[in-house]
């Protein structure tokens, strides 16, 4: 609140608890002519409490929301707080205008050994981790379309944290993400073939089951498998004239009935991603085989670059791509979700900062928001990033730590 006292200096200064009576229009028990007789404070700041397992940046966030009152009442279970957090002796001292040994004082005073002090940090951040990576994982199920960055943004954290939390699904997210073991990619594979026939006498795969243990590379079965079958493999390639025309009618799928395919594949929660995953899933769901995928959409990663494309269109069809409106019509059930402009997305964050106080960041937004408002992940979208979004509605003083940290150091373009 502007015009704040400083607990430290001043604790019965009692200007700012009476702005913000006025500006709830609160009525108070007590005598506020006492400065002894706190009571009415208590009932209008409310109850005290101290968040779980918070992290640096949240526990900056939390503290500077705090009414001088709570800084002052309970300092010494705040400067607990903050250094099981990660904050240092000296941070927290800085904070309270205290020496590093009186802190270290006030720590020993309740039990915490500073020698024992880094372990505790650890579980703390430990027990962080774990609740981040929950969060992130559900958010994955639920927002498939997002990038790395944007649920980073989404939790308040960094993207390491989020590729550690989403495990295997790191590769719906992100399409360099290495979710096949074997080493060697696809692209990898298309250039041993065309390297090994411009050599080869005879082009045939036991020919290049040969010339491939001599270079130290997958033989023929591994590209079967991996590019859906040897003739497949060979077209890819490019070596049209060496694939064998096995000749018989064929079934006719569209191809806009094989990317739907693909899609609703990369949507559902499954243990696996890869190529492999998508041809037991095609097989279970009598959908198009990997192998005609691969012989008509291309490599597996071409195929994912696309669906990626799709899945953030998916996330705000607005009618001006009309080949992915009529894949996503194929998907049962799909329906379109609301449209918003950048215009309509920052009017929302403003009619939400105006119901809460304090920092406002993503999730504190979903849990506020009405039914009228443009979800945070279209705003994200829109917007092309949370700490952009906020700037642009005039909010810039109420960014996260972390938020305001991407802004000074240039990572958040704004124009």
């Amino acid at each position: 609140m502007n015009g704040a006292p400083d607990p430290r200096t001043d604790p019965y200064d009692d200007t700012w608890v009476r702005e913000l009576a006025a500006e709830t229009d609160s009525v108070v028990a007590g005598d506020p002519a006492d400065p002894y007789d706190d009571a009415w404070i208590r009932d209008l700041v409310g109850e005290f409490e101290i968040p779980a397992d918070m992290s640096r940046d949240e526990w900056t966030d939390w503290f500077t929301s705090l009414v001088p009152f709570h800084v002052q009442e309970h300092r010494d279970d705040i400067i607990i707080s903050g250094l099981k957090a990660g904050h240092t002796l000296q941070e927290m001292g800085d904070h309270y205008q205290l020496s590093r040994e009186r802190i270290r004082q006030i720590a020993n005073a309740h039990g915490i050994q500073i020698k024992e002090l880094r372990k505790i940090q650890r579980e703390q951040a430990e027990r962080h981790y774990r609740r981040i990576a929950r969060r992130v994982f559900g958010t994955s199920l639920t927002f498939p379309e997002l990038e790395i960055w944007e649920i980073a943004e989404m939790w308040e954290t960094d993207e390491e944290t989020v590729r550690r939390a989403l495990e295997h699904r790191l590769a719906v997210h992100d399409l360099h993400a290495k979710s096949d073991p074997r080493g060697i990619s696809e692209e990898e594979l298309l250039a041993a073939l065309v390297e090994w026939a411009a050599q080869a006498e005879k082009v045939t795969g036991t020919a290049y089951d040969a010339w491939a243990r001599e270079h130290g590379l997958p033989g023929r079965q591994t590209v079967q498998n991996r590019l859906g079958g040897w003739n497949t493999a060979l077209s890819l390639a490019g070596l049209h004239e060496h694939v064998q025309d096995r000749g018989g009618p064929r079934p006719h799928v569209p191809d806009a009935t094989l990317w739907a395919s693909i899609y609703g594949f990369f949507r559902e929660e499954l243990d696996s991603y890869t190529a492999q995953a998508y041809d037991d899933y095609a097989r279970e769901h009598d959908l198009a085989s990997l192998a005609t995928l691969r012989n008509r959409l291309g490599t597996w990663n071409e195929m994912k670059q696309r669906v990626r494309e799709l899945l953030r269109y998916s996330a705000h069809r607005d009618g001006s791509w009309p080949w992915a409106d009529d894949v996503l019509d194929i998907v049962p059930g799909e329906e379109p979700r609301r449209v918003s402009s950048e215009e309509e997305c920052i009017a929302s964050l403003q009619r939400v900062a105006a119901r809460v106080r304090g920092v406002l960041t993503v999730q504190g937004y979903e849990d506020a928001r009405g039914p009228g408002d443009s979800a945070a992940v279209v705003i994200q979208n829109r917007c092309r990033s949370w700490v952009r979004a906020m700037v642009k509605a005039g909010l810039e003083d109420r960014l996260s730590a972390k938020g305001r940290g991407r802004l000074q150091r240039g990572e958040v373009t704004i124009d």
